[in-house]
């Protein structure tokens, strides 16, 4: 998955600065018997500060999948979030 604000955006620069929110939550969803409510989900939640930005990865299972709360098993935790979206 690869998403940027800026993606109906045509700069005339290859790299640009795009001003983002503190924190973002993108999830997946998935569901596994064909009620239309989630069963696991995979959530991305990232934070920007002075230092740079970082990522942490949850899956939610059960009812919680459902839900939009931090709980669930951390996957991965403080990785790298890139802040300049390189123009193809």
């Amino acid at each position: 998955m690869d998403v940027h604000p800026s993606s109906g955006f045509n700069p005339p620069d290859r790299l640009v600065r795009i001003p983002s929110p503190l924190t973002r939550c993108y999830e997946i969803k998935i569901d596994t018997d064909g009620d239309a409510v989630a069963d696991i989900a995979y959530r991305i939640r990232s934070l920007r500060s002075r230092a740079g930005a970082e990522a942490t990865l949850r899956r939610v299972e059960g009812a919680q999948a459902a839900g939009t709360d931090d709980g669930g098993q951390i996957i991965v935790e403080g990785a790298p979030v890139s802040l300049i979206w390189r123009h193809a």
